[in-house]
């Protein structure tokens, strides 16, 4: 079992035809713009959405694969999203899961990576294993201009 698919974006739409559009993807970080006088203030809240496909392969219907738990956020805070019983006509070679989340006013602690996964269980509710991307999502601060400041005025 492999993730194919890791994006990072704005918002997931789900489009007539079987179509999924992915609004303002992120590259490898995401950057606030701050004036000096917010930098490094946290928690900061932050909507994102994040959308993972895997592609089962062969020998992953024998693991004993019963349900599956999506997993979004920061370190030590990630939000769980469980996902309902896998049935087993997709865990068949070949196929593929898709996971699409969006987190509206998600609190971000810190600078430190968002990331995300995907846990399997078996039927005892037992953790198999946990797949994840090769990247996490990077936060940044870019400073611009001058904190507000009363201005002067000449007569």
């Amino acid at each position: 079992m492999k993730i194919i698919n890791s994006i990072f974006c704005d918002d997931i739409r789900n489009e007539e035809g079987n179509k999924i559009s992915l609004m303002g993807v992120y590259d490898d970080k995401i950057i606030f713009s701050i004036t000096p006088d917010h930098k490094d203030t946290w928690p900061r809240p932050f909507s994102f959405a994040v959308f993972l496909r895997v592609l089962i392969e062969k020998g992953d219907s024998e693991k004993g694969i019963d349900k599956m738990v999506f997993s979004v956020g920061q370190e030590g805070r990630k939000q769980d999203f469980p996902v309902a019983k896998v049935p087993p006509q997709q865990l068949q070679e070949g196929q593929r899961l898709t996971f699409a989340v969006k987190l509206i006013n998600h609190l971000l602690y810190s600078k430190s990576p968002i990331m995300a996964d995907v846990t399997f269980l078996n039927r005892k509710d037992e953790k198999l294993f946990t797949i994840c991307p090769d990247f996490q999502l990077s936060i940044e601060e870019n400073v611009i201009g001058d904190p507000i400041k009363n201005p002067s005025h000449k007569k």
